[in-house]
């Protein structure tokens, strides 16, 4: 099954306009394609050639068995993709691979807070989780989860033909049931994958991955000049961060901490670049686009987009662009903002 948890569409956030800290710089060696010398994943069965149905979450893309999967979450979303069958071992209500791609500066590390390299976790909660077996079989009907920590360093390990940073824990419940949580992270492209029960056949599925040869930005379209030649957009590149990274970043600038809204927009330079718009590119609005009420999704004309920025009263309407390998912009999804 496919478990969408985190909508495209969502709340308000405010427009941080001030200089922004810079985080440390990121691996080289992790989330570019995987050299010879990286260590391989031990070995499990092969997807078998059922596994048709495509999978994406922001610019990864996952060949799943049909008997997996029952739609897809789309270029936003946060997924987990799991084996079929009842009562199978899960943490998080997951099953499978916990798959999420943090465009918003999120990605879940210990006990909600947001994932760090120095400090890398897979228990999300704060307080203790049933165990992914016989969960019921303890005190007060509770067979509790316990995390017993790293089992190795930080590593690397291939997700399609790219290198991630791997990592596997121990952990183990009330009752004397072991297991070994484990994580793919490619900071690059911005994904996080766990596998919370140490399932090997997930490996095999990690191995199909591929990813998207253009890129996702966001920002804002201040205006459309068009000549003989096409249309051009004005893109200011601005980031949406929200939960743990907006309150970081609130607290680093002096501001509010929890944020209002839980999100925060930061546009440090609002300085902007000409995009070329593809003629046949998708326009999806989620609100004012269109005209619609908050959240009706609904694909408009490229025409209809043109106009739209064109007009200055909508200078602040936030969106996601995908440019294509070329540069051009293919795609354009309105985020909505009350």
């Amino acid at each position: 099954m496919i478990r969408v948890v985190r909508p495209a569409v969502l709340l308000a956030a405010a427009v941080v306009t001030a200089t922004a800290c810079t985080s440390g710089a990121t691996h080289r060696a992790a989330d570019s394609p995987s050299p010879s010398s990286t260590p391989t994943a031990t070995a499990t069965p092969t997807p078998t050639a059922g596994a048709a149905v495509r999978v994406t979450v922001g610019p990864l893309r996952l060949a799943v068995p049909r008997g997996w999967s029952s739609g897809a979450a789309g270029e936003f979303g946060h997924l987990c993709v799991a084996p079929p069958g009842p009562r199978r071992p899960a943490m998080f209500g997951c099953a499978g691979l916990d798959v999420w791609y943090g465009w918003d500066g999120y990605l879940p590390g210990n006990e909600q807070a947001s994932f760090e390299r120095a400090h890398p976790a897979w228990y999300h909660a704060t307080d203790v989780q049933p165990c992914p077996v016989k969960p019921t079989d303890g005190p007060d009907h509770l067979n509790g989860v316990r995390d017993d920590g790293l089992a190795a360093a930080e590593t690397l390990r291939p997700v399609g033909n790219r290198s991630a940073y791997f990592y596997q824990w121990h952990a183990h419940c009330d009752d004397g049931y072991r297991f070994a949580p484990r994580a793919w992270y490619l900071p690059a492209s911005k994904v996080l994958v766990f596998d919370y029960v140490g399932d090997a056949t997930t490996d095999a599925i990690l191995s199909t991955a591929t990813f998207d040869p253009g890129r996702w930005t966001f920002g804002f379209l201040r205006g459309a000049t068009t000549t003989s030649s096409g249309t051009t957009l004005a893109f200011d590149g601005a980031e949406w961060l929200g939960g743990a990274a907006a309150d970081d970043y609130a607290r680093r600038h002096g501001m509010e901490s929890p944020v209002p809204n839980d999100y925060l927009i930061v546009d440090t330079d609002t300085s902007t670049a000409p995009y070329p718009l593809s003629a046949n590119a998708r326009v999806i609005s989620v609100f004012q686009l269109a005209g619609t009420e908050p959240g009706n999704e609904r694909t408009v004309s490229v025409t209809k987009l043109v106009d739209f920025v064109a007009d200055r009263a909508n200078a602040d309407v936030p969106f996601h662009v995908h440019l294509d390998p070329g540069g051009r912009i293919d795609k354009v999804i309105e985020q909505y903002r009350p």
